[in-house]
C-alpha cells in the first residue's frame, strides 16, 4: 500500500502485507482495514475514503497485491463438468457465472432449486429469477468454501 507523498503511510513495500485470519490489514491511522473478498479497486477506495475523513486533504493510494492464496468453490450435481473450481482474485463471480463455468445444467438439472451450501447453511435460489437480476448489489456473489449443488428434478 502506497499514500503518494505520504513515506509514513506507505507500508509494505518491498515484503508487502499480510492479511489477517480475520481478513484485515494494518494500517497507520486508520487501525485495521478489512480486506478479504474485496478487489484491489475496493480496498484503494475504501483507504482513500478513510484517510479523507480527517487525516489527508485528496489522498492518491495504490494497492497492490504480492501474492494471492487461493481459493476454490465446489459445483456438484446436475452440471456437465462438476469440479472444485478456482475462486478468480480480482474478480467477484455470482452463482449465474458459477454454473456457466461448470459447463452450464445437464438435462436433469433442477433449475429452479440450486443450493448454495455456505458455512454450513443452505439457501435455494431459482435459476430464472436469478437471470433476471440486473442490480449488481443485488447478485448472489460466490465466496470461498461455498458449495453449489444442482439437484435432479426427478427427486
Amino acid at each position: 500500500v502506497t499514500v503518494f507523498q505520504e513515506p509514513t503511510l506507505s507500508l509494505g513495500q518491498t515484503e508487502g502485507l499480510r492479511v489477517s485470519a480475520k481478513g484485515n490489514i494494518p494500517f497507520p491511522l486508520l487501525n485495521e482495514i478489512p480486506v478479504a473478498g474485496k478487489t484491489v479497486q475496493q480496498v484503494k477506495e475504501d483507504i482513500e475514503r478513510r484517510l479523507k475523513d480527517g487525516y489527508i486533504k485528496n489522498p492518491q493510494v495504490t494497492v497492490q497485491v504480492l501474492q494471492y492464496n487461493e481459493q476454490y468453490y465446489t459445483v456438484m450435481g446436475e452440471v456437465k463438468i462438476a469440479g472444485i473450481y478456482p475462486l478468480p482474485p480480482e474478480k467477484r463471480i455470482d452463482l449465474v457465472e458459477a454454473i456457466a463455468k461448470a459447463n452450464g445444467f445437464t438435462p436433469n438439472a433442477k433449475e429452479n432449486s440450486i443450493e448454495l451450501w455456505r458455512e454450513g447453511e443452505r439457501k435455494h435460489y431459482d435459476y430464472n429469477e436469478l437471470l433476471k437480476i440486473k442490480d449488481e448489489d443485488q447478485k448472489i456473489y460466490i465466496k470461498a468454501g461455498d458449495k453449489i449443488d444442482i439437484p435432479d428434478r426427478f427427486f
